[in-house]
């Protein structure tokens, strides 16, 4: 005759929870972080250079073409020991027909108004305001797309963009990228050459937020240019007043 036993493990016939081997567990969260980390770094490293090709074109792009943002530009001239600063800029995008640039180039000073089909340019002697007549109009806005940074962005072939990692401006976790390109600028090409760009892109859609760009003059290796720009308030509404006349 066999004897059934009812005798139940401890943990059951006392109604307690069945003993947890917390060594066990954190031995498997160690494996799964690893696994995490492992695959973040695979998921990185599987970006190509056509990739990084792909979302400095797009962020360029969309920078540029946004309906409005501010800008803050400044050029310097490197000779030997010496610097030399060639311009100071800062300008706003208001809209497709609405711009401002102000600062100076060159120790003169600059400001200038294109909003909607009028055009307002400050004497930089007098400091008086002048509506400029449709025939000093043209003139006037090619020296005002000259003034905004997007003119540093024509490029007959860009190269390979490099990813040089992750980079925090102001709290903010930027993709930093760098190439060194072609430019579409004869002048530029016929006096530097070995130009570099380094842009750090930020946002889930991303716009340039800084570029540094730097050339080395052909005629005297001594002699070298930066070119350090900042973008803000892409998308945002900006209202530009025209001056007081």
């Amino acid at each position: 005759m066999k004897i059934i036993s009812t005798i139940r493990p401890r943990s059951i016939r006392s109604g307690r929870p069945p003993n947890i081997n917390l060594k066990r567990l954190l031995g498997i969260s160690v494996i799964l972080l690893v696994v995490c980390l492992a695959y973040a770094m695979f998921s990185s490293e599987s970006t190509t250079a056509a990739d990084y090709n792909k979302i400095f074109s797009e962020a360029m792009e969309r920078s540029f073409k946004a309906e409005s943002y501010r800008f803050f530009s400044k050029s310097t001239l490197f000779i030997g020991e010496e610097k030399r600063e060639f311009s100071i800029i800062e300008g706003t995008k208001s809209g497709p027909q609405n711009r401002h640039a102000q600062g100076n180039m060159l120790g003169t000073p600059v400001n200038i108004y294109a909003l909607g089909q009028t055009v307002y340019r400050q004497d930089p002697l007098t400091g008086r305001w002048q509506t400029l007549s449709p025939a000093e109009i043209p003139d006037t806005l090619l020296l005002l797309d000259e003034l905004f940074p997007s003119v540093n962005f024509k490029f007959s072939n860009i190269g390979e963009v490099q990813f040089l990692g992750k980079e925090k401006l102001d709290g903010r976790n930027c993709l930093k990228l760098h190439f060194s390109p072609v430019m579409e600028d004869e002048w530029i090409n016929r006096y530097f050459h070995n130009i570099t760009y380094t842009v750090w892109l930020y946002g889930r859609n991303p716009h340039i937020i800084k570029a540094v760009i730097t050339g080395i003059s052909k005629e005297n290796t001594s002699v070298s240019l930066t070119i350090e720009s900042h973008f803000t308030d892409f998308g945002k509404e900006i209202k530009l007043a025209p001056p007081v006349i």
